[in-house]
């Protein structure tokens, strides 16, 4: 009798809220029969199986019909696949595995010997290339963001040389006058970090059918980088004013 066992999806799409065990399938002829015209095969359903991202990985299930090898003589191709768990390295197994295939048919060829980790790097080969060139782009980015965002905060501040020259004439202190260029730089960090991380969450979908379970959205790496790019701007800000407060006033409100 022929038999199927059918995936969850399909189960899914085709019997909703039902028991597809005993229903029948067709997705092929019967060419053994004598007939010059084929008929239709039907398949009954003796079981569901979980889903299996069989075809890559990014993409949901598809759905996978599976009937037993001994039914298909003289319809497709006969490649078989054979999966081995083992507690020993995977590596040592492979001319016993061959020996063992010999022995049930010495004319059977046995080919692609290779590990699942060696399968599935070599499935997710292309994928690895894009993402490290992705990385490779995001982190030239990151610095030279940091460049400009240390470039124009400290160009800001050294602007303002002749109004913290005025505050220390007038004898303000220069910790106060450091908190308060630093806190100016924090509130501009914050603010282009703000902007930055929605346009962020906002483009994360593009970069969403390149991950396999992964969501795009990583609040940890956005929060760390935020958290670096805020430090940074408030560094840039620091540091021009720091040099500011330790010049005379009087040469720092003669400048223009």
């Amino acid at each position: 009798t022929p038999v199927a066992v059918i995936d969850e999806t399909m189960a899914a799409r085709y019997w909703p809220g039902e028991d597809p065990i005993g229903k029948q399938v067709t997705f092929e002829l019967d060419r053994t029969t004598p007939s010059d015209d084929p008929v239709r095969l039907y398949r009954t359903v003796v079981g569901v199986a979980k889903n299996v991202r069989h075809y890559e990985l990014a993409s949901p299930s598809r759905i996978q019909v599976y009937i037993p090898f001994t039914q298909m003589a003289g319809r497709w191709g006969m490649d078989m696949y054979v999966i081995l768990r083992t507690d020993v390295p995977p590596e040592t197994l492979a001319s016993l595995f061959q020996a063992v295939a010999s022995r049930v048919d010495s004319d059977t060829p046995i080919a692609d010997l290779q590990t699942m980790s060696t399968y599935v790097e070599g499935r997710m080969s292309g994928r690895r290339a894009v993402s490290g060139l992705l990385v490779a782009f995001g982190a030239m980015a990151l610095v030279l963001a940091a460049i400009g965002v240390f470039g124009v905060i400290s160009y800001s501040v050294s602007r303002n040389t002749r109004e913290i020259g005025v505050r220390l004439a007038l004898g303000a202190q220069a910790r106060d006058v450091i908190l308060w260029v630093a806190g100016s730089g924090l509130w501009i960090g914050l603010i282009g970090v703000s902007v930055g991380l929605a346009g962020a969450a906002a483009l994360s979908r593009v970069l969403s059918g390149m991950l396999y379970e992964v969501n795009p959205v990583q609040l940890k790496v956005y929060g760390s980088l935020g958290v670096m790019l805020v430090g940074l701007c408030v560094i840039a800000a620091y540091l021009p004013a720091l040099r500011a407060t330790r010049i005379d006033p009087v040469t720092a409100l003669r400048r223009e």
